[in-house]
């Protein structure tokens, strides 16, 4: 499958694998991306969301950067105001 076909599984899944990083200060967050992103991918799970909230925004820049480029993350999309959908690999 496509990141994009992957993606698109997500966002009508009815049961989806999440991680709320609300009220977590940027190292953290990460670090529980990081350990989410392993246990998603040993449980053999494709997609997953992750809930970073509104706010003023520099939760989710973390997020996005965090993601880039890692070996987990095959790719990510703004799913709604403070979330977003997550192919792992």
């Amino acid at each position: 499958m496509s990141v994009e076909e992957i993606l698109f599984a997500a966002s009508i899944a009815k049961d989806i694998p999440e991680i709320d990083l609300h009220g977590s200060d940027l190292t953290a967050a990460t670090q529980q991306v990081e350990s989410w992103l392993y246990f998603c991918h040993q449980q053999g799970m494709r997609y997953g969301r992750i809930i970073y909230g509104g706010g003023t925004g520099k939760l989710q820049s973390v997020v996005e950067f965090y993601l880039q480029g890692h070996p987990l993350a095959m790719g990510y999309c703004s799913e709604r105001a403070g979330s977003m959908l997550v192919a792992i690999s």
